[in-house]
């Protein structure tokens, strides 16, 4: 058996100095340097083997071993001629060498001074073309789904603008002799699901992208992309100005590429002939002949004979049969409706990443490089991911307020428990109430759909809360700015849903602005989960070298918000009134809450009174301040009947009645005997020392529902969850007390004591 070639062996130097293809002599050169680390490591390259067309099955054989099946065999011509040529996926060995023989054949007769390519097929979820930015041309490229669906014109086309031309960013493309003036780079995309985390169905993590660099293809100059006047969406280029069709072709794909290219040249083009292409982009190969040809362009679904078509801006056209367009300034308001139905999705299907969608926010203000209809789409997503991020983000700081916060108290709380509401709740975190993890907080907010009114009232509320008593470094009038900016774009978003006009609509750009600026004691705001670079690119533009797999995975989310995905379950309205908890608390001072303990005063909405009674002591009574301080006339209670430090409180009041006027008046919001209970607290004879484990919810919930009076348990399970109790547990004063509060009021308490220590009460009595 002939022994098989080696990788060496088939990328000799004699080998490759047969390849005259452009582009598969570029993909070699690169290659070469990226395994040399001679150029910077930004684009993985696949392993690809030329095939020559005087090659033997040894060589096909040879190749395969190389790259492995599934393998894509691609037809390299002499020149670039936009995908006329057959590139085809082979499976097994037989496929690959009839494709072989078959793609040979076609290329000793078209093209003989080309070859063919073998390299890995990557079952790509998405693909793109690359225009890179030089000189004064700032550059862009455009995405679409599957391994083609740039080049071929088939899907979802979005365009991503570059960065201006920056020193290093077409540092491989010049050490390889490749003018990026004259030249494109074609990229596949992989998204590995377990590298990344979904939440709601959509892409958490913009980067876990695998990407190859397949081609660098020679190209006609690009063209320059200009704000389309208003009334215009239709991307396309009259290159005379104006056309009136006789005669066109829709481009539904490559197959008919090679008539194309054969009867539609510079020099040979039939007068008035369009060519439209329903999905295509600025760099499809179709539009890239027709750019480099000069002949009529658009990508729409269809064009009749007749028609008259012009350019009024580079890169857009417009049919104009009656001649009378005037072109106008380019008016984001054109895209009302879009930008509308964006709002209502980004509250719906609210993800952490989509901070990224920040560059269609700034290409519907200014340049779409894509759909106009689906950059406003994505701009509405982005201005509603805005103010709902913000509010999260103040959501999950306020966790330290328990110990970093003077003054932190049970009605703060609350009113985060019951906003979020416990069936939330239960769905992050397990248990009915908020805790201190502050992941927690913001998967809560992905569940809930509050209107933005609602949102700019938290924030209002929130700030309230953050403007003094703060630890360094914590909290703080930093982020009471921040929540200040967020909730001026949510009242900004609501009011332009309530009167959408241009007014109302202009406010909101100005209000997004200004809160993509909000900042924390340490710096950027929304670094808890997103990087920077997501919305200095929207402003700036992207870097081809570090953004490529972070545009794939926006353009991943972004297609599955545009072609919703089976599975994708929308954010449901809260579960409590966020109005009626929110205006009642903003009326509320310390005054008040100190003759009205948020548990049991009786013009308290239910939420907040359930909210309070379902938290953690820490939750209801911080760490600082005088609010928190029990032997103080200050203090705050809860309201909470088995409290500890309510009822620490209650017996110093009792004994300083002129400190605390209105204790009496509290009493009264009491159960009847919930003050004698907490005043003179329960003495056991014997005391339970349970195991130091981890409190489990479920021991949690029979606690629970022994206060509620739900359940009355045996004297050994009442020794077992006595057993399970976690003495480091937060709640473990609480959860004691209301254990203790249980046996105390047992009818014969001796007996149950008894059974719970073992001993026999069998004996007769006289």
């Amino acid at each position: 058996m002939t022994e098989l070639l080696t990788m060496d062996e088939l990328l000799s130097k004699d080998r490759l100095a047969e390849v005259k293809s452009q582009k598969a002599a570029a993909i070699y050169r690169y290659a070469k340097a990226y395994k040399t680390i001679s150029i910077p490591q930004d684009w993985a390259v696949p392993n690809a083997v030329p095939l020559l067309l005087s090659d033997t099955p040894l060589h096909v054989e040879s190749a395969a071993n190389v790259t492995a099946f599934p393998a894509f065999l691609r037809t390299c011509p002499l020149n670039p001629r936009h995908g006329v040529l057959e590139s085809v996926r082979c499976n097994d060995m037989i496929e690959l060498h009839h494709n072989f023989r078959r793609l040979r054949d076609v290329m000793l007769d078209d093209d003989p001074e080309g070859c063919l390519m073998l390299m890995p097929f990557v079952n790509a979820d998405n693909s793109a073309v690359v225009a890179p930015s030089h000189g004064d041309f700032n550059g862009y490229a455009y995405f679409g789904p599957d391994h083609d669906g740039v080049t071929a014109g088939h899907g979802l086309q979005l365009g991503f603008p570059l960065r201006s031309e920056k020193t290093g960013d077409n540092i491989s493309l010049v050490a390889l002799g490749c003018k990026p003036a004259d030249h494109e780079l074609e990229f596949v995309f992989k998204m590995h699901e377990d590298e990344c985390t979904r939440q709601r169905g959509l892409y958490d993590y913009a980067s876990s992208k695998e990407h190859y660099l397949t081609q660098i293809r020679g190209a006609a100059e690009h063209s320059v992309v200009a704000p389309p006047p208003e009334g215009v969406d239709i991307i396309g280029m009259v290159a005379q100005g104006e056309v009136v069709i006789n005669d066109f072709i829709v481009m539904s794909g490559l197959e008919s590429v090679p008539w194309l290219e054969e009867n539609i040249t510079k020099d040979n083009c039939p007068e008035g002939f369009m060519v439209v292409e329903p999905n295509g982009s600025r760099l499809s190969h179709i539009y890239a002949h027709c750019r480099a040809v000069e002949v009529p362009y658009v990508i729409t679904e269809s064009v009749n004979k007749g028609d008259r078509w012009v350019e009024p801006a580079p890169g857009w056209a417009v049919l104009d049969n009656d001649n009378k367009f005037v072109p106008k300034p380019y008016n984001p308001a054109a895209f009302k409706a879009d930008f509308i139905r964006g709002l209502n999705a980004g509250n719906d299907y609210w993800a952490k990443q989509q901070g990224w969608f920040s560059t269609f926010f700034h290409q519907w203000v200014s340049l779409p490089m894509s759909k106009p209809q689906d950059t406003a789409f994505l701009a509405g997503v982005f201005c509603a991911w805005l103010p709902k991020s913000i509010m999260a983000l103040g959501l999950g700081e306020m966790r330290w307020a328990t110990s970093l916060k003077q003054n932190a108290n049970a009605p703060l709380f609350a009113t985060i428990t019951a906003c979020i509401g416990e069936d939330v709740w239960v769905k992050v975190n397990d248990t009915p109430h908020l805790d201190s993890t502050r992941g927690h907080y913001y998967a809560a907010v992905g569940h809930l759909r509050p209107t933005f009114m609602q949102m700019a009232k938290m924030m209002t509320y929130l700030a309230k809360h953050y403007n003094k008593g703060w630890s360094t470094g914590y909290g703080g009038p930093k982020w009471a700015e921040s929540m200040e900016k967020g909730a001026f774009l949510g009242m900004a978003i609501a009011q332009f849903l309530d009167a959408p006009t241009d007014e109302n609509l202009n406010a909101i750009i100005q209000k997004t602005n200004t809160a993509e600026n909000v900042v924390h004691n340490n710096g950027f705001l929304f670094n808890k989960w997103l990087s920077k670079r997501a919305l200095d690119a929207g402003t700036d533009g992207f870097s081809a070298r570090s953004d490529i797999r972070n545009m794939a995975a926006t353009y991943t989310m972004a297609a599955e918000l545009l072609n919703p995905v089976e599975g994708m379950t929308p954010a449901e309205e809260p579960q409590h009134d966020w109005d009626g908890i929110l205006d009642f608390m903003f009326k509320k001072t310390p005054a008040y809450w100190r003759k009205n303990p948020i548990a049991i005063a009786p013009k308290v909405p239910a939420p907040l009174k359930a909210a309070a009674k379902s938290m953690p002591v820490p939750f209801r009574h911080g760490d600082k301040g005088k609010h928190n301080y029990p032997h103080g006339k200050d203090f705050i209670m809860c309201g909470v009947e088995t409290c500890s430090k309510c009822a620490t409180f209650m017996s110093w009041a009792a004994s300083n009645k002129s400190e605390v006027p209105e204790l009496t008046e509290v009493q009264h919001l009491f159960e009847d005997g919930a003050i004698e209970i907490m005043l003179t607290p329960t003495k056991l004879d014997v005391w339970l020392v349970g195991a130091v484990v981890q409190t489990r919810a479920s021991v949690k919930q029979q606690v629970a529902l022994i206060k509620a009076k739900q359940f009355f348990p045996t004297p050994a399970e009442f020794k077992t969850i006595y057993a399970a109790l976690n003495p480091d547990d937060l709640d473990y004063p609480e959860m004691v007390h209301i254990m203790n509060k249980f046996l105390s009021k047992q009818d014969d308490k001796e007996a149950f004591v008894n059974a719970l220590i073992g001993k026999d009460t069998t004996e007769v009595k006289e």
